[in-house]
């Protein structure tokens, strides 16, 4: 599974609501993806790894469940016609560590109204640090 993580512009770090656990702003959220961020660039210079993603991505809602498990919606638009709605995975929390279906992002920011994550991924045989940033439009 890739992750679809975004990264938000401004680099100061707020602090998690108080009396509320990343586990209860998770699974209070209807999570859209806002910003992707990319380090090393791509494509002769590209940060901007968000305005990469076709429009049948951007769409996507991303729900925490208490149970476990995660729903992906697809949204209205879709990629191919043979997509289905939904996709599922599962996630967990290991101190600040989000872990979905094995991979581990960082959570740098959460409250009630954004996610901010860091994590790695391979492209071409390079690493890269991404940085994303969601939105809560519940």
């Amino acid at each position: 599974m890739v992750l679809i993580l975004a990264a938000g512009c401004s680099q100061k770090v707020k602090e998690q609501s108080p009396g509320q656990s990343y586990s209860d702003l998770l699974t209070n959220g209807k999570w859209v993806l806002r910003s992707v961020i990319i380090n090393p660039p791509i494509n002769g210079g590209d940060t901007d790894f968000y305005a990469m993603y076709p429009d049948c991505v951007r769409d996507d809602t991303l729900f925490f469940n208490k149970d476990g498990v995660s729903t992906l919606d697809k949204g209205v638009l879709k990629c191919t016609s043979a997509d289905s709605q939904q996709a599922f995975f599962k996630w967990k929390l290991k101190g600040d560590n989000l872990i979905m279906d094995g991979k581990s992002a960082k959570i740098k920011n959460l409250d009630d109204h954004h996610l901010y994550i860091i994590y790695s991924q391979d492209l071409n045989s390079i690493t890269h640090n991404l940085s994303a940033t969601y939105k809560n439009s519940r």
